[in-house]
């Protein structure tokens, strides 16, 4: 028993990482640039052109202030930004809104670096999340006494779940 309970552990542990992945890189698709994008290091140059990390933070202020703003939470700031695309779409301007869904991921990037969740209705209905919850919970079923690890994963997939 003890053999099938570790496979399905693992399976669970591949469907929670799949899911961490699908966040980190869904933007660029590229790891090297995810990392190099988040963090306070400056986006390559054919994703941001120069912009430094700070330059990028003195932009996203800017777009909070002007939402009224002054003390934003981090979701706060990344519903301005939400609503600032949006704008920028309706008003007909591609190459702004583009831009400001840049600032967008460069600050969600930011906050999953530093462990951060960013939370959107993605996360809910995530397949890879729900999968990683049905192998830890069929891990439970196939041994009881698996340990706490099995127990730690499910809980923080439940906790991601909501």
């Amino acid at each position: 028993m003890r053999v099938h309970y570790r496979a399905l552990f693992n399976m669970g542990m591949l469907s929670e990482e799949r899911y961490h992945r699908s966040l980190m890189w869904k933007s660029t698709g590229d790891p090297k640039q995810a990392a190099e994008g988040a963090g306070g290091m400056p986006f390559k140059a054919g994703e941001m052109g120069a912009m430094s990390a700070h330059s990028m933070e003195d932009e996203i202020s800017a777009i909070a202030s002007s939402a009224g703003l002054f003390q934003p939470s981090i979701n706060e700031v990344l519903k301005a930004l939400i609503e600032e695309h949006r704008l920028q779409q309706e008003r007909g301007d591609s190459f702004q809104a583009d831009y400001v869904m840049q600032l967008y991921h460069f600050k969600s990037r930011q906050l999953l670096a530093a462990g951060g969740k960013v939370e959107s209705s993605a996360t809910k209905t995530d397949p890879n999340l729900k999968a990683a919850a049905e192998s830890y919970e069929e891990a439970l079923k196939a041994d009881k006494d698996c340990g706490t690890l099995v127990y730690l994963h499910l809980a923080r997939v439940q906790a991601l779940l909501g």
